[in-house]
């Protein structure tokens, strides 16, 4: 049997008559604060989010480097002492109906060209969703060989680079540039955050 017992400061919980534990008011008020905030923002404008999940993996062999471009999303490449490149990306819709979000997730594409001795890689999402109450990102996960040269464009999104020997061009409009272990010639910009 379960009991409850109401004091002024707790709450106190008891089972078979031992006592489970005490919960402080300002605990419980800490909990369900937490609870109602991270659902909230969504909750109060009827947005729905939808995610999913990309994996693809390609050869490295002959390949000098990546250039890797999405409009919203951030993008970290870290270099291993592997030859395949490894690209994982997250793609998310959110927006007012749980259908429009469906849809426009199906429009999002990832162009990937292996023709040349760059991989390139393209988030390509809907365009002019904005002002319909909808937004797309493409955030990308990515591991290159160390050697690759590594270009980034992103406009609303940070970048991550480490262990890169190769060139790096990284540009950015909103969203800051972090590089950890990153010894080649470097262009590096952003508009709204820092290096």
């Amino acid at each position: 049997m379960i009991e409850r017992k109401k004091h002024i400061l707790f709450w106190e919980i008891t089972m078979n008559g031992k006592q489970s534990f005490r919960l402080s008011y300002a605990v419980l008020t800490l909990i369900l604060t937490a609870v109602l905030i991270s659902g909230l923002p969504n909750l109060v404008l009827g947005k729905t989010e939808i995610t999913q999940d990309y994996h693809n993996e390609l050869s490295g062999s002959g390949k000098t480097g990546i250039d890797v471009e999405t409009i919203n999303g951030e993008i970290s490449i870290s270099g291993y002492d592997g030859e395949t490149v490894v690209i994982d990306a997250e793609l998310s819709v959110t927006g007012k109906k749980k259908d429009v979000c469906e849809d426009l997730m199906s429009e999002i594409k990832i162009k990937i060209d292996e023709s040349g001795k760059v991989i390139s890689i393209e988030a390509d999402t809907p365009k002019k969703i904005g002002k319909r109450g909808y937004n797309c990102s493409v955030s990308f996960t990515i591991k290159v060989p160390t050697r690759f040269s590594v270009a980034t464009e992103s406009v609303n999104g940070g970048l991550n680079l480490e262990n890169i020997q190769g060139a790096v061009d990284a540009e950015t409009v909103n969203g800051g540039v972090n590089l950890e272990n990153v010894w080649g010639k470097m262009h590096l910009e952003t508009v709204n955050g820092g290096i």
